[in-house]
């Protein structure tokens, strides 16, 4: 099999070690040098220089857990990185060790036969990393929100029958008030902010109830974890909007959308943002093939007399189709090359007037451009292959 990286190494993972395996080729010989160090950061500085010393030039892992993670930021500035899925790698069974599957890593590696997993980049990790612990913040406060209630049923205070919100401004005022020893009531009812949709007698009924005080510690024991928790979800949020600086464009642009709000536009980012124009753009090349396909087809009928006298004239399959797709296939290329020279210059016009905007990558539009490309020769080859089908005698009785 064909080498593509003659020099690289392989990495087999874990909590306490790292078994890298390099291999060199030189031309028919091939070099296996191994090494296992800890995971502790001066021997994983010690595995680059180490990888360095043998001028590797890629480097694969698999992705267990979280271990990964420390050894692809200590080696991610010196090596070309790739993260595979252990599913995709797995030897087969028997004599298994950690040298063998660094080996067996390296191996594939050096053929090309791992497939990378997206790793994204550093502020991506950051922000997916406050996103999510948020996420798990909130999820408990929700948990110990439950666990008041449960705790209110069991006193016999039907506190969720008339207040919608047990932890808004009034409900926290009643409990806070029950913690403190107050069971009236009468007086209860007067903390309430006035607003509720319950008239005075419903609450005063609701409120009724038998508490203890072990009803009382278990409601101030979970009404204090969920004052923590919502100061740690502030707090959480606050290192959000610094996390969120390179993306702020993109946040704003969510923010405009009706129904999502500042806190929904945070978690969601630019990951929503970029699926969302993945979205669009998928239906932009979707209705430009259907345009082409139309087009086609329209021309094709139009000429049907012609192609069946071309048929009985002698005309071959290869000619009625190179009559066919090529009218189509001429108009597509000219309109892609004349539409990815108006992009290159608008990009440049707009970047001259908006100096925030990422420059232009040439691989996205060399992608994009192909895919059309690849797109209009498939409209153009379905009316073509219709064409070879024709009946000449059908089609010279034709007006």
């Amino acid at each position: 099999m064909e080498v593509l990286y003659p020099r690289c190494a392989g990495l087999d993972v874990h909590a306490g070690q790292v078994t890298a395996c390099v291999r060199i080729a030189d031309g028919p010989q091939v070099l296996y040098h191994r090494r296992t160090v800890a995971t502790t950061t001066r021997e994983l500085l010690t595995l680059a220089d180490w990888l360095t010393a043998h001028a590797c030039t890629h480097v694969a892992m698999e992705a267990t857990g979280v271990y990964w993670k420390p050894v692809w930021h200590i080696l991610e500035d010196q090596f070309t990185l790739i993260l595979a899925n252990a599913m995709h790698i797995r030897q087969v069974p028997g004599r298994k060790s950690d040298m063998n599957d660094a080996t067996w890593i390296a191996d594939l590696l050096a053929h090309g036969l791992i497939r990378a997993s997206f790793v994204p980049p550093t502020p991506i990790q950051d922000l997916r990393d406050l996103t999510r612990t948020r996420r798990q913040l909130v999820a408990e406060i929700a948990r110990h929100t439950l666990r008041i209630q449960k705790t209110m049923e069991d006193a016999n205070l039907k506190l969720t029958r008339v207040i919608s919100d047990v932890l808004g401004l009034s409900g926290r005022a009643i409990l806070k008030a029950i913690v403190a020893g107050d069971t009236d009531p009468e007086r209860l009812v007067d903390l309430t902010s006035g607003r509720l949709k319950a008239s005075r007698a419903q609450l005063v009924q609701a409120l009724h109830g038998r508490i203890t005080p072990h009803h009382r510690f278990l409601i101030g024991l979970h009404l204090t974890q969920v004052e923590a928790l919502e100061a740690a979800v502030a707090h959480v949020e606050g290192h959000l909007e610094d996390a969120l600086g390179p993306f702020q464009s993109a946040v704003t642009l969510l923010r405009t959308m009706p129904g999502l709000g500042e806190t929904a536009a945070r978690v969601l980012g630019p990951r929503f943002l970029l699926l969302l124009f993945g979205l669009f753009a998928g239906v932009a090349a979707l209705l430009s093939g259907i345009g082409v396909y139309g087009l086609v087809s329209y021309t094709f009928a139009q000429r049907t007399r012609e192609i069946g006298v071309r048929i009985s004239l002698g005309a071959g399959p290869v000619q009625v189709f190179r009559l066919v797709a090529a009218s189509g296939f001429t108009a597509v290329m000219a309109g892609s090359v004349v539409g990815l020279l108006a992009t290159l210059a608008l990009t440049r016009l707009v970047g001259s007037a908006l100096p925030q905007m990422e420059p232009l990558r040439p691989v996205a539009v060399l992608i994009a451009w192909v895919l059309l490309v690849v797109l209009g020769w498939v409209a153009c080859y379905l009316p073509a292959r219709r064409a070879l089908r024709i009946d000449p005698v059908n089609a010279l009785r034709l007006p």
